[in-house]
């Protein structure tokens, strides 16, 4: 195996650094094993990320009713409040938000996809008696 800094021929392939230049080996590289993160920081990042969703599902349903039940940010709030809602431990005001964003999100899909079944209906109906008389 060669230095691939100074291109001096390492005699033991095992080795860390070239004892030329110092620069680390393929070996290095290879072996070298990132640190895991601890437990404790993991399950916080979880949490903090479930709390986020939480939030974010729950203020993009309220701008769903203010904004006209549009289909898109209901869908979203809803996915979101979801997450928030798996991700978050059960008591705390951010699993009370997840459970709030997705009743909302999901009674404005059930009204906009009833409106939409209903609008449907109307024209339906309306292009039978234009057709038949």
């Amino acid at each position: 195996m060669f230095c691939t800094h100074c291109g001096r021929q390492l005699t033991n392939n095992n080795s860390i650094a070239c004892p030329e230049c110092d620069a680390p080996t393929d070996y290095y590289y290879f072996t070298r094993t990132p640190h895991a993160a601890e437990p404790e920081q993991e399950e916080r990042a979880y949490k903090k990320n479930g709390a986020r969703c939480a939030n974010a599902g729950f203020i993009l349903s309220l701008i769903s009713i203010v904004a006209g039940m549009f289909v898109l940010p209901t869908v979203t709030a809803y996915i979101l409040s979801l997450i928030g809602l798996a991700k978050t431990p059960e008591k705390g005001g951010a699993h009370g938000r997840a459970v709030a964003g997705t009743v909302i999100s999901c009674i404005l899909c059930t009204l906009w996809f009833g409106i939409a079944f209903v609008v449907c209906f109307v024209h339906i109906i309306a292009l039978s008696f234009a057709m038949w008389g």
